[in-house]
């Protein structure tokens, strides 16, 4: 489902829901203000609007999207591919492990021992 098929299932349901309430209203009137038939209609006008505006109907899906690659994107080989300031592309291989020396203790995993 496509962004403006979002807009298009929230409008028909908001529009089903909505009509629904009206006609749930009215036949509830109508039968004397019978609370239950009102209550009844409405959940069918509610399990409508499900079926309308649930399923990805194919109606919802006419303007697929596009999304373009992320710079520096992992290439999931464990190098970050990117580009520096002069337009030429890096491969940097990514790290982990200790922390790099120099680095306050406040950072690093703290020992499982502590003294008092």
């Amino acid at each position: 489902m496509d962004f403006r098929g979002q807009r298009a299932a929230e409008r028909a349901a908001k529009t089903t829901l909505v009509l629904g309430a009206v006609v749930a209203y009215v036949r509830g009137w109508l039968a004397g203000g019978d609370f239950a038939t009102t209550m009844r209609t409405f959940a069918w006008s509610v399990a409508v609007a499900c079926v309308v505006s649930v399923p990805p109907w194919s109606a919802y899906r006419t303007h697929p999207v596009t999304w373009r690659p992320r710079e520096g994107a992992t290439t999931g080989m464990g190098t970050e591919t990117g580009t520096t300031q002069t337009g030429t592309t890096t491969n940097k291989k990514k790290t982990r492990g200790k922390a790099a020396p120099g680095t306050p203790s406040r950072t690093r995993r703290a020992s499982s021992k502590t003294t008092l």
